[in-house]
């Protein structure tokens, strides 16, 4: 069976499949920030859609990070390990893209397990 949730105009938030949960990539809504503050609020943004779905940031499996600096890569792994404990480290590909939208340092996309 196959569950979505917030629909928008071109995509759900999340769709999930036999327990497995796949996030929509998510960015940082204050696009002033620098990449550790983008990085926090995508991340902050992350925790409150895996609640959402009856799931915590402990059952995230993989996640897709897009940057448009791989420069930025030493901030985002500040926040990054600030947020996920060291024995509860997900899967993790970081990717360098030329463009996420006005202003957006970080898109981050996840799959996660129900609790």
């Amino acid at each position: 069976m196959i569950k979505r949730y917030g629909q928008g105009k071109y995509l759900h938030r999340a769709v999930e499949a036999n327990g497995v949960i796949y996030f929509c990539g998510l960015t940082s809504p204050d696009k002033t920030l620098d990449i550790r503050g983008q990085t926090e609020q995508v991340l902050a943004k992350l925790e409150g859609s895996l609640h959402d779905v009856g799931s915590d940031k402990a059952h995230v499996l993989a996640v897709s990070v897009y940057l448009t600096n791989m420069a930025h890569k030493d901030g985002l792994n500040e926040a990054w390990t600030v947020f996920f404990a060291p024995d509860e480290l997900p899967a993790r590909s970081t990717m360098g893209v030329k463009d996420l939208g006005p202003g957006a340092l970080i898109e981050i996309m996840a799959t996660a397990v129900r609790k």
